[in-house]
This record gives C-alpha cells, sequence and structure tokens, in this order.
C-alpha cells in the first residue's frame, strides 16, 4: 500500500502591520492646554463642541472645539513626527488628561496612535492609568486657523475685571441683539446695557471702537488670557497656549445706542449726590441678602433702602411672602434728607466683582425726576438703573 502525504504549499498571506505613531507630552503643558480648549462651550447638536479635534503636527498636539466661540490650543511634544488627526469625546478625554491635575501627577502623557481601516484608535498613557479612544468620523464644523489681524489691547488684571464687569450689565437676549455686546469706545471707556441698567466704566484705554462679544469676555476668568485682537469681523483672545475667537455682532456694529447712553449718564451724573456708603460693607450686605433670600423666591429682588434725615445709618432689607430680612449700615456722613428707595438687586450687585477697587459708592437721584432714575459712583464707574415699577 502507497500512502500519498499531501502538502498544502498555497502562501500565507501577510498581516500588515501599520505603523504606530509614539511621543509623549509633559503633564503641566497638556493640562494647560486642554483646560483652555475647555473654556469653549458645549451646545447640544454642535458636533464640534462634543468632541475634540486632536492633530499631531512636527512638534506640538493641537486641540480644536467650535460653538459660539471656536479655537485651537497646543502642547509641545517629544517623539515621533508623523502627522495625523483624531477625534475624541471631550466627555471622557477631558477628566482623564485633568484627573493629572487633580492628584498633583507630573507624570508624562504617553501617547500611541494606530490607523487602520478599520480600527483606528489613540492610546493615552500617564503613569499607571491608561484609556483608548476609538475612532470617531468627525469632518464638519471645525473653523480654520487664520493669522491674527486688527488692534492688539494687551489685558491686566483690573481691565479683565473691568470688562466683566461690563458683560454682566450686558444682556444675551436676541430680541435686542444690538445690546448682546460690550462696546469698547476708543481711548475712553467700555459701555453696556441691558435696557434696565447702563454701565459706563472709564479705566480703560481702548485702541479701538468696537463691539466685544459678552460670552469671550466671560472667559476672562482664566489667567491664560494675555490679550484681546479685534477687527472688524472677530474678536480673538489671545492665550499662553492658543487662541479663542467669536464673530463681532454687526447689528451691535450699526445700532448700539452710543451716543444716546453717553447723554444719560452725563445727565445723570448731574443728579444731586443724596448719600455714599462704604462698597465693601454695602455689597457684602447685598450679598447676604441675596443668600437669604434667593432659596426662598424666583422673582425679580427689590432692595429697600430706608433712612430718615440726620441718621448716620440706613436700613437695607428684602422682602419675602413670609418674612423679611433687614440689615443696617453706617453711612460716611449724616443724611440730608430722608431716603426711601427701592432698587433691582440684579442692578448693583455686580459691583461686588470689583469690591476690591472701589472704596465707597455715591447714589445720587431726584425725587422729583423719576425718570431719569438712580445714578451710581465707585471710582471711574458708574451705573445709571431705571426706578422698578413695583
Amino acid at each position: 500500500m502507497v500512502l500519498l502525504l499531501h502538502t498544502d504549499i498555497t502562501p500565507t498571506k501577510k498581516v500588515r502591520t501599520m505603523p504606530v505613531s509614539k511621543f509623549t507630552v509633559e503633564a503641566n503643558k497638556i493640562i494647560q492646554a486642554v483646560e483652555a480648549i475647555n473654556l469653549v462651550p458645549s451646545r447640544a447638536g454642535i458636533t464640534a463642541s462634543e468632541f475634540i479635534r486632536v492633530e499631531s503636527l512636527a512638534k506640538r498636539l493641537t486641540f480644536s472645539m467650535a460653538s459660539e466661540v471656536y479655537g485651537t490650543t497646543w502642547a509641545p511634544k517629544t517623539g515621533s513626527s508623523e502627522q495625523w488627526v483624531f477625534h475624541v469625546d471631550r466627555a471622557s478625554f477631558v477628566p482623564f488628561i485633568l484627573a493629572s491635575k487633580a492628584f498633583k501627577s507630573k507624570a508624562l502623557f504617553r501617547f500611541a496612535f494606530r490607523e487602520a481601516r478599520s480600527d483606528s484608535h489613540l492610546t493615552v498613557r500617564c503613569g499607571s492609568r491608561k484609556a483608548v479612544f476609538q475612532k470617531i468620523d468627525v469632518t464638519r464644523d471645525y473653523a480654520k486657523d487664520a493669522k491674527p489681524k486688527g488692534a492688539r489691547l494687551l489685558l491686566t488684571s483690573s481691565q479683565k475685571s473691568l470688562l466683566r464687569l461690563a458683560a454682566r450689565y450686558s444682556t444675551q437676549d436676541p430680541t435686542y441683539a444690538h445690546l448682546n455686546c460690550v462696546f469698547l469706545l476708543k481711548n475712553k471707556a467700555v459701555l453696556a446695557s441691558n435696557r434696565i441698567a447702563a454701565f459706563v466704566g472709564r479705566d480703560l484705554v481702548a485702541p479701538m471702537s468696537a463691539p466685544l462679544p459678552p460670552l469671550l469676555l466671560s472667559l476672562f476668568d482664566s489667567d491664560m488670557v494675555k490679550e484681546i485682537i479685534v477687527s472688524k469681523k472677530q474678536a480673538r483672545l489671545e492665550l499662553i497656549c492658543g487662541y479663542i475667537c467669536q464673530l463681532i455682532n454687526e447689528e451691535a456694529v450699526k445700532d448700539f445706542p452710543l451716543r444716546g447712553l453717553l447723554a444719560a449718564v452725563r445727565r445723570a451724573a448731574r443728579l444731586p449726590k443724596v448719600f455714599s456708603i462704604k462698597a465693601k460693607s454695602f455689597l457684602a450686605s447685598l450679598e447676604r441678602l441675596q443668600e437669604y433670600v434667593s432659596v426662598l423666591t424666583k422673582r425679580e429682588m427689590l432692595v429697600e433702602v430706608i433712612g430718615k434725615q440726620g441718621d448716620e445709618y440706613l436700613s437695607i432689607a428684602c422682602t419675602v411672602p413670609n418674612g423679611r430680612f433687614e440689615e443696617r449700615l453706617r453711612l460716611t456722613s449724616e443724611l440730608g434728607q430722608d431716603v426711601v428707595c427701592k432698587w433691582l438687586m440684579r442692578n448693583i450687585l455686580p459691583l461686588s466683582d470689583v469690591v476690591n477697587d472701589i472704596k465707597s459708592i455715591d447714589v445720587h437721584y431726584n425725587d422729583k425726576r423719576k425718570k431719569q432714575g438712580y445714578y451710581f459712583r465707585a471710582g471711574d464707574i458708574q451705573v445709571l438703573a431705571t426706578r422698578p415699577m413695583r
């Protein structure tokens, strides 16, 4: 008997091994970049605000996002210079990176990117921690980088505070789109209005006249903001590790009531000064009253200010459906007349943002000219508030 052996000599198919891009990033650098891009607000339905575009360049790793504002930040890297683009879920990527800040870890972040048709993924390691991010197909909505053009305004801490304060007197109501801004008046002032109150701050020398988007100004709390660049079409925040931009409001350019607002404030400044109060103690009292009342009512809060001629103190109170809260404050001098005022809390309380920069608040009004409202002066800051209807 002959035994025949059959051997399959068909060549085996070689498995192609995809190259892996590997590099490291210092913890403090990537934390800074991710914190900065995380300033971009997340908006449901806007893909570019929910997924971060991660791009590897020759010498740095960049992160991009977009919603009402858009921006790119970066961190230097060491290792592979291969270029690629990958998208990660913001909700999982940001906490993983920022955990190093919470744990005060200085361990390097090690990136490994493998690109394949069926299974592209990004692996990030930091010490004993590891995260693997799968490929997400996102290609739209990310704004392209552009070279910064326009007038530059270097931002000191006091200027940041002033612009943030002005933003609190603007409005986001789309019905009044021409007021959805903080208006810079070249070499003179910063202005804002929400139709109930008007704000003028003169401790800012701007190199241009332009409306700034309030949402962009809300990001000034970050220490990473260095300066703002304003062109005809957009405002751009220059950060230590990147930039964030927002388009200029065209309706504000055309219709912001600059002349009318300045004229109203000038008229109000001629009203008689009724009393002056120490800013720190007064604003602290308002904050306490708001704390008491905010959990009891959702209505617009009114502050009642009462004093008698010859007194050296004022009573400041808020009334709620089942009670009343009251504090007494000493004045800098005796009252020259009886005082009975009602103010909207939101017209005055924002001044607490700059309480360390102001010593006292002068209050001007004339009960015979009620249409002119109340005029508050605190150093270079002026606020004109209408009288409440109730």
